[in-house]
């Protein structure tokens, strides 16, 4: 594991914005710092209809899969956990995990960042193994992640045919608002802090984020997710891990947690 820190608390503190053309585009930001997170060590299987990740005292998303409403297939393998990554299988049409407390802006804009890993161990199909699915009401897409490609405007565009099986990978997702209306609006796409792609953002009519299966051209593999993080308060690029003492200021557990990542 390769770390880098900040050089002072005042990178940390202090998030500018840069204006490009007609786009507002926030300053670097570590996902660790986002303001919703799940961290993969968590599962919950008390509802019949439905299981539960998350919360725990360190992290603040839940998900909640409740493919019995949305009329998806159930789990090939029930998602469990080792106390660090989340692992699950799902047939293509099986299941998806929702957001329950997804509040995304289209004003202020939005980040969404996993890591996570994808077997080989079962042919996935056509569209990949699991997509991320996000929208404002606004503005958003569907980003779907493979074995060996990234896929996205709603999983058409192939931006990435590199392997997503041999190890972990970060995959980020950053929409931008524009100055008037929707005119402006812009996605951004990272793979391991490499950017892959930029392009206008498509209409959206529902504020939701899932991810997961949750259509017959997507899934087939096991799934291992390290974690699933975002940021409702704007459009971040990538950023270094703050330096130590700042995470102190911040939560001593968040700098643990930071440090079994990968």
């Amino acid at each position: 594991m390769r770390v880098h820190f900040t050089s002072s608390l005042a990178a940390l503190a202090f998030v500018s914005t840069l204006s490009v053309g007609s786009l507002s585009l926030a300053a670097p930001l570590h996902s660790s710092l986002f303001n919703q997170k799940y961290e993969g060590d968590v599962v919950n299987s008390s509802n019949p209809n439905a299981i539960v990740l998350g919360p725990s005292p360190s992290q603040a998303a839940t998900f909640i899969d409740d493919h019995v409403v949305q009329g998806d297939s159930p789990f090939a393998t029930a998602p469990s956990t080792d106390g660090n990554i989340m692992s699950y299988r799902a047939a293509p049409g099986g299941p998806r995990f929702r957001s329950s407390n997804w509040a995304a802006t289209h004003s202020t804009g939005w980040t969404i960042e996993t890591r996570l890993r994808i077997d080989d161990d079962f042919a996935e199909a056509s569209g990949g193994a699991m997509q991320l699915v996000a929208g404002d009401g606004v503005q958003g897409d569907v980003l779907r992640i493979g074995q060996s490609k990234v896929a996205t405007k709603t999983g058409t565009v192939v931006v990435s045919t590199a392997d997503n099986t041999s190890d972990f990978h970060t995959f980020r997702v950053a929409v931008s608002h524009g100055v008037s209306g929707h005119e402006g609006d812009s996605i951004r796409v990272w793979r391991d802090d490499v950017l892959l792609a930029t392009y206008p953002s498509g209409d959206f009519g529902t504020n939701l984020m899932f991810f997961g299966s949750a259509g017959g051209s997507v899934g087939g593999p096991s799934v291992h997710v390290d974690y699933y993080r975002w940021d409702n308060t704007g459009a971040y690029e990538p950023g270094v891990i703050p330096e130590p003492t700042s995470l102190t200021l911040l939560s001593l557990p968040g700098f643990a947690a930071l440090l079994r990542r990968r």
